[in-house]
């Protein structure tokens, strides 16, 4: 398993419940389409309004395969938030894992 893993960091905490719901509606949707896709988590401090989204992939292959649309999906939510910086972004081979709930959250 691989992890592709995004922060973005908010200017305004105000907005990170808008942040969310956007995200919610319509990224996941299409990051869902993705060949590959084994999870994904978005992970938010309100206080300081980063967040961090962690996708995670059944191969290499499938990460790789997913650079180009996942690119697209990260311009959007740039474009959508209130961003101090571009987004990082980072990739790793999942050495542990341990995910038993099938839903998270909202």
């Amino acid at each position: 398993m691989y992890a592709r893993v995004t922060e973005f960091d908010g200017e305004r905490t105000e907005e990170v419940e808008r942040d969310i719901a956007y995200f919610d509606s319509e990224i996941r949707p299409e990051a869902e389409r993705l060949p590959g896709l084994a999870g994904l988590l978005y992970l938010v401090d309100r206080g300081s309004s980063r967040t961090l989204v962690i996708t995670l992939w059944e191969s290499q292959e499938n990460l790789e395969e997913s650079r180009t649309v996942t690119d697209t999906l990260q311009s959007l939510v740039s474009q959508a938030m209130d961003l101090r910086r571009p987004p990082s972004v980072h990739e790793y081979d999942v050495a542990l894992a341990q995910l038993d709930a099938p839903t998270f959250g909202r």
